[in-house]
């Protein structure tokens, strides 16, 4: 009978080569885990930043349908820059240089656009990360013009790029009590 609890006592434990193997086998099993959460990190602030680029485009479309909607005349017709008259102020949109690159959490690139009203001081930036701001003027006939007394609607089309997704928005906006087929 002392035979067998001797024997018993000596197989209780593990030996060394087993514990090795053991810690190997958990190593490899946290170094794939780690690689998979930095991973999906990396997916998570990939996709954040796309759709706070998709924002910034639906804001500044947001921004420039309600202003030229409210607008009684186009004062300038220029590929990249609109001057819209309203009532009582005139309204200025362009696209500027990012001061502010190196403070984004994301490395988004591309300008911002920026509205100005004749009675501020400064002009506000609208929306970041835009690459292009293209404006196409439309006569009452639906035709390209170059005439700013004879626009009638205001085409714009905005345009941001994250790595290997591209975001466009494009859109027709009608000047106020202005006829357009």
């Amino acid at each position: 009978m002392e035979e067998i609890t001797c024997k018993q006592q000596k197989q209780a434990g593990f030996t060394l080569p087993e514990l090795l193997v053991v810690l190997f086998l958990l190593s490899l099993l946290s170094a794939f885990l780690m690689q998979c959460l930095f991973t999906l990190t990396e997916q998570q602030k990939q996709r954040i930043a796309f759709l706070e680029l998709e924002d910034n485009l639906n804001l500044a479309m947001d921004w420039l349908k309600e202003d030229i909607e409210k607008s009684c005349a186009v004062l300038a017709c220029s590929q990249e820059q609109l001057v819209l008259q309203q009532q009582r102020t005139g309204i200025q949109y362009t696209l500027g240089i990012d001061q502010q690159e190196t403070e984004h959490l994301y490395p988004l690139e591309g300008k911002i656009l920026y509205r100005k009203e004749n009675i501020q001081w400064n002009r506000q930036p609208m929306a970041n990360f835009i690459e292009t701001f293209t404006i196409s003027y439309l006569d009452k006939y639906g035709q390209l013009t170059e005439e700013p007394t004879a626009v009638c609607a205001v085409g714009i089309h905005l345009t941001g790029c994250w790595q290997n997704g591209r975001v466009e928005k494009q859109q027709i906006v009608r000047l106020m009590k202005k006829g357009y087929l």
